[in-house]
């Protein structure tokens, strides 16, 4: 301990000796300089003709500070090893945090960091790093009031620079030598707001809290007898539920476990000496019959429990490991591609996309891989690649008659479209996973089992159905009392059933249970419902003679009386509005309304919908999703439809959006507009006024088109005017009055051969501009060979699966950034689309985005206007995509 302290007192004196060789007492500092200071001075032209170079200087102090700081941290976590908490201890903690503070933050943050500026650019040299960005690049540059800090946004990315280490003077030069150039882009030097000052400082000594909390995490550490160094504890092994291939290529007994397929180095696992091909059989004393089972049930143990009991590959009797629950180590470097480090890559969080590419590239490395044909048909099944997953699935059947993973994924591919076909698999599931017999604690694949019977008898939508189904989810609780969704079936269907009492019970301990859980809003709004016995049931139609609920809604659906029972082309939702209450007849129809209710009636109609298989629907209000539901289609190919949505924002002005799918495909959206406010909705082009399909690529022909204006809050009769304009150039107009549907078919007659280009239409009332719509007047050759297929526009980034694109044209910002995916394209060599964004009227970067056939990912490609950091602000935006130079598409949307 002498040495230690010794060497503190060594460091500390050359550090006071530096000091005063090299003058670095703190002078009389000058008043710090300041954006405004900035701001206001004349433009520095000299700071133009040269490059300049900024360096922190005396980095033999940052070396001395570095070293001494590292010194007491080192003394600080020897002293806590050997003596425990105590004064020295304290007087160490103290000395590292007055250093981190009083000195370490700006000198560490600035150690090696150079920033060049020149009449290209800039650029920023750090450690290990080196990022730069063009002037015109730039779109805009922000400053902290006291230029500790800049950020400068891109195109694609955005650069953020701490100037808080340089002298008063170097920062001066720096922000001098930046507004010259931003000046001669003609960019402003901006402020960057950093919020309340003890936010500021938390920022500016990022790097001192973070050792701050290395300090704290190291002593807790020290101080633990576990061996646990995550937040969330893993153990640090994968495996796959064990199959006739896993047992056979490792040599295990034919009994339910999960076969290990990866430890990773540095975890209780690897030093347990577990390796690939070791299946475990039991955890805590509970059996392990799946990969799915090991997972939940781990996480559900409240102590994290590490007894396991494990047959070793080759072997048939188990042994008893302890395998304690800490870090996830590090994943060991595979010496060749097999056909596990394929599916391991594919079981790594890959979005299904390249999920999917890297399980397919396992099954050909090791056609019998069951396990991987599983995984790969489950993955095709939820990107609605039906036909794919049920072949694979099939397949994993094949190879292994006795896989009960494979049979409950099968029936899940099949829920609510075959009941007959979906309970054969599941009975074979609850057969395979001996649920009759078998453990009933905590056995989570026959939870499944039983839980999709419940879904699917409850989806016949009949008496006898919901009864089947209540008995189905109150096995589920009895094989997993702590997962909700049984309690929530069970309390649904004794709902639907008239016993009120019994789900009044169900739906409390549901309550209970979610409200730890991540649940639906609505499930559990619907339970309080039922639990306080308000508003339980809506009214009953006599009509009808049905119970109607409130959430979970659902959909009325009557066929047609024109006798229309065949397709003749692809299903389609032909018309979509609103009402305050369902009738008999079709409704007037509204887009918006003031009245304030607890719920809204939708209605529409359809056509060619005798295939569809599922209607689900979408309700989302200023952005938040507040409901949907799923229902299983009648078979009715054409008729009318009734959906019953809940008001979550009553006496609120609201934008709400639904939208309706057929086979999980999006049909149709339409916004209902609750507010006073006047407002004009993005318009929608058509070639043909009834069938409503709306135009991808139009080539001039033919000359009369349709747009669809929908409109909120004006008086029945006001006359509102549109004009059509091509580079200035009126070439149409009109006028209409609002009428009480809300909406108005425009027929705009444009003159015969139009020469490709960008047709401007303007919806004016009052004189004033209410709302912009651009129709796309692209050459032959596009329209008969496209250069893709869709173009949707989204928000709710995520990272597994990217944006979420829809049809609506009416987003929100609060659903996160804004982003746009191209489908089914096809590019000729060295041919070039361009997506060029305007925002009221404004272009968006200097320069619009390029997407060349490398770009593509079969096809499909995904970009994004925005930093994904930056949620889009309020206003109307405009897209027009050119191929090679040519605009070929167009499109205007509002983010509210």
């Amino acid at each position: 301990m002498a040495a230690w302290v010794a060497l503190i007192i060594i460091l500390s004196l050359v550090s006071r000796f530096l000091g005063k060789k090299f003058g670095w007492r703190a002078p009389t500092r000058p008043q710090p300089p300041s954006l405004a200071e900035i701001t206001s001075e004349a433009i520095d032209e000299e700071a133009l003709l040269t490059p300049r170079v900024f360096r922190r200087r005396h980095f033999l102090q940052t070396f001395v500070f570095s070293v001494l700081g590292i010194a007491i941290l080192a003394s600080f976590f020897a002293t806590l090893a050997q003596e425990g908490w105590g004064l020295l201890t304290l007087l160490l903690i103290v000395a590292e945090i007055f250093l981190i503070f009083a000195h370490g933050t700006p000198l560490l943050l600035s150690m090696s960091r150079t920033l060049t500026i020149s009449e290209d650019g800039f650029a920023v040299r750090e450690l290990v790093s080196r990022r730069s960005m063009k002037w015109w690049e730039v779109r805009r540059f922000t400053v902290v009031d006291d230029l500790t800090r800049f950020r400068a946004e891109g195109l694609h990315r955005q650069l953020t620079y701490e100037t808080s280490g340089f002298p008063s003077e170097t920062k001066r030069e720096i922000y001098r030598t930046v507004r010259a150039h931003l000046a001669r882009h003609q960019l402003p030097l901006e402020g960057w707001n950093q919020g309340p000052a003890l936010v500021r400082f938390f920022r500016q000594h990022a790097l001192g809290l973070m050792f701050l909390g290395v300090i704290v995490a190291g002593a807790l550490i020290a101080e633990s007898e576990f061996d646990v160094t995550a937040e969330k504890p893993v153990l640090g092994f994968t495996c796959a539920t064990a199959t006739k291939y896993l047992r056979e290529r490792h040599g295990l007994p034919d009994v339910p476990g999960c076969v290990i397929l990866r430890v990773n180095l540095e975890t209780s696992a690897y030093r347990e000496r577990l390796q690939t091909g070791d299946m475990i059989v039991e955890l805590a004393g509970t059996p392990i019959t799946s990969e799915e089972q090991l997972t939940r049930y781990f996480h559900s143990l409240d102590d994290k429990g590490d007894d396991f009991s494990v047959i070793k590959a080759g072997e048939t009797q188990p042994t008893s490991i302890k395998v304690r629950p800490g870090s996830p180590g590090r994943i060991p470097l595979a010496d060749t591609e097999s056909a596990y480090t394929h599916y391991l890559r594919a079981r790594d969080d890959l979005a299904r996309r390249e999920a999917i590419r890297e399980y397919t590239l396992a099954i050909e490395l090791a056609p019998q891989f069951d396990a991987a044909y599983v995984q790969r048909g489950k993955a095709y099944g939820e990107k609605n690649g039906d036909e794919q997953a049920a072949a694979d699935l099939d397949k994993a059947i094949e190879l292994d008659p006795k896989l009960a993973t494979a049979y409950r994924e099968r029936a899940t591919l099949d829920l609510h479209r075959d009941t007959d076909a979906t309970q054969a698999y599941l009975r074979k599931a609850m057969e395979l996973d001996n649920c009759e017999t078998g453990f009933k604690d905590h056995n989570y694949d026959c939870y499944m089992d039983h839980l999709l019977a419940a879904n699917a008898y409850g989806g016949t939508g009949e008496s006898e159905g919901y009864t089947r189904a209540t008995a189905e989810a109150i096995e589920a609780i009895g094989f997993y009392p702590e997962m909700p969704n049984a309690h929530y079936l069970a309390a649904y269907y004794l709902w639907n059933l008239g016993r009120e009492e019994e789900a009044r019970d169900y739906a409390a301990a549901y309550i209970q249970i979610a409200e730890k859980a991540d649940e639906p809003p609505w499930h559990l709004e619907w339970a309080k419902r039922v639990v306080s016995g308000t508003n339980a049931y809506a009214e009953r139609m006599d009509q009808s003679h049905e119970y109607q609920a409130s959430v979970p809604a659902e959909a009325f659906i009557t066929e047609s009386e024109d006798g229309d029972l065949i397709p003749d082309g692809p299903p389609v939702v032909n018309f979509v509005t609103f009402a305050e209450e369902r009738t008999l007849e079709e409704p007037p129809g509204r887009l918006s309304v003031t009245f304030d209710r607890p719920r809204v009636w939708a209605y529409f109609t359809f056509d060619n919908a005798a295939g569809v298989q599922d209607l689900t629907w979408a309700w989302s209000q200023n952005g938040f999703a507040y409901g949907g539901g799923q229902q299983t289609w009648p078979g009715t190919n054409k008729g009318t439809a009734w959906i019953q949505l809940e008001n979550q924002l009553p006496g609120e002005p609201s934008q709400n959006i639904l939208t309706i799918s057929f086979d999980y495909e999006e049909i149709a959206t339409a916004t209902l507009h609750i507010g006073d406010d006047a407002y004009v909705g993005p318009l929608r082009f058509y070639r043909d006024a009834e069938t409503r399909d709306e135009i991808l690529f139009y080539d001039g022909q033919p000359s009369l088109v349709y747009a669809i204006a929908q409109y909120a809050s004006f008086p029945v009769g006001t006359t509102l005017s549109w004009t059509a304009e091509r580079n200035g150039v009126r070439i149409a107009s009109g006028s209409f009055d609002a009428n009480e549907t809300a909406q108005t078919v425009l027929p705009i007659a444009l003159p015969e051969g139009l020469e490709p280009g960008v047709i401007d239409v303007y919806v004016f009332l009052g004189g004033q501009l209410a709302r912009k719509g651009v129709l796309v007047v692209a050459p032959a050759a596009a329209v008969s060979s496209p250069p893709f297929q869709s173009f949707a526009l989204g928000t709710g980034f995520d990272h597994e699966e990217g944006i979420s694109p829809t049809k609506a044209k009416e987003l929100f910002a609060n659903e996160g950034a804004l982003g746009y995916v191209i489908e089914s394209a096809s590019l000729a060599p060295g041919s070039l689309l361009s997506v060029r964004w305007m925002k009221d009227g404004k272009p968006l970067g200097p320069a619009p985005e390029e997407i060349g056939e490398d770009d593509l990912y079969a096809g499909y490609y995904e970009g994004y206007p925005f930093s994904l950091d930056d949620p889009p602000l309020p206003g109307e935006y405009e897209v027009i995509v050119a191929m090679d130079g040519q605009p070929v598409y167009g499109n205007v949307i509002v983010i509210k």
